[in-house]
């Protein structure tokens, strides 16, 4: 089965920064976009394309 692998810990990291950021009043969610890249990681029942 195929999967993506996300990186957590990063997701964590910057989470806490949004979590800090909101306690010291100087979070804004219209300027808040934090794009974490993912990895497709295909597995061996993955079969190829149909033609």
């Amino acid at each position: 089965m195929s999967t993506i692998r996300q990186d957590f810990p990063r997701i964590g990291t910057e989470l806490v920064h949004l979590v800090i950021d909101q306690i010291r009043g100087s979070y804004n969610s219209s300027k808040s976009r934090i794009i974490i890249p993912t990895e497709f990681v295909p597995r061996g029942t993955t079969a190829p394309p149909r033609t």
